[in-house]
């Protein structure tokens, strides 16, 4: 029999991973189309600190269950996990705002958003497949295992979306040099023309 303290825990940190992991997806962040602007550094900051406090909610359960989900320690390390991570999140945040700030485009927010719907969408697939894990070995704590590598690895593979689209949005890249032009006559001229890659 499962002790009742045990699945109280459990639900507790389910509930706060759903809050961590679904704020962030419903911040979200304004496209270059929809504002003249990029977002305020402290913006930007704040949507770091909220992803970055679900990273370091699941990193930190990861690090807690390592030996067991029975001691009162494990709480202080999910306490201790969740604080780095939103403070870490508010460095990255603060950066990609002053980034934005400093050189046009503004990208930063598109990071975070990628970043918070990999989470989203990674704790979400995670949690399910725990629940699998769950429904064959009559262990609910599978639900929580899942949730956290899933948000870590869908923030993951958020970062990297991000720079691929980051990579697809670049302006492209223009020169000036002097070009092979035939006259009428078939008399070959070098004029100057500009270049770009795209």
């Amino acid at each position: 029999m499962m002790d009742p303290m045990s699945s109280l825990r459990g639900l507790a940190v389910a509930l706060a991973f759903l809050v961590v992991a679904v704020v962030p997806a419903g911040v979200r962040a304004q496209t270059p189309a929809e504002s003249p602007g990029p977002a305020s550094v402290f913006s930007t900051g704040m949507r770091g600190i909220f992803l970055g406090s679900g990273v370091g909610l699941a990193a930190g359960y990861l690090v807690a269950r390592g030996d067991g989900w029975d001691k009162d320690d494990d709480w202080r390390t999910l306490g201790y996990g969740t604080a780095i991570g939103a403070l870490a999140g508010a460095g990255v945040g603060i950066g990609l705002g002053v980034a934005d700030v400093a050189s046009p485009p503004p990208v930063g927010g598109m990071y975070l958003q990628y970043m918070a719907g990999g989470a989203t969408f990674g704790t979400a697939v995670g949690a399910l497949g725990g629940l699998i894990g769950w429904l064959s070995s009559n262990d609910p704590e599978h639900i929580l295992f899942g949730a956290a590598i899933g948000s870590l690895a869908g923030t993951a593979l958020g970062a990297g979306l991000a720079v691929l689209e980051h990579r697809r949005r670049m302006p492209a890249r223009l020169a000036l040099t002097l070009a092979p032009v035939r006259d009428a006559a078939g008399v070959t001229n070098a004029l100057p023309a500009l270049v770009g890659r795209f």
